[in-house]
């Protein structure tokens, strides 16, 4: 069975479905049986898909004026 580190050293591999039959299915089963790595990987791709979206929207200039405000306030 697969270590939590090999699910976390291997979840590029498995996103972007580079993994063979068995490691995949190596993969799953530690998935399956493992919370914390099933958040994980989650986690992971929620993080790659905002990124992506976020490439395709420009940021509004009052959110960019919103963020600087608040930079000021804190300094």
């Amino acid at each position: 069975m697969l270590t939590c580190r090999d699910i976390e050293s291997k979840s590029s591999d498995y996103i972007d479905n580079d993994l063979n039959i068995w490691q995949k299915m190596k993969y799953k089963f530690h998935l399956f049986m493992c919370v914390d790595c099933r958040r994980f990987i989650k986690h992971l791709k929620l993080t790659i898909y905002t990124y992506k979206n976020s490439l395709n929207q420009p940021t509004p200039k009052e959110k960019i004026d919103q963020v600087m405000d608040r930079i000021k306030e804190i300094n």
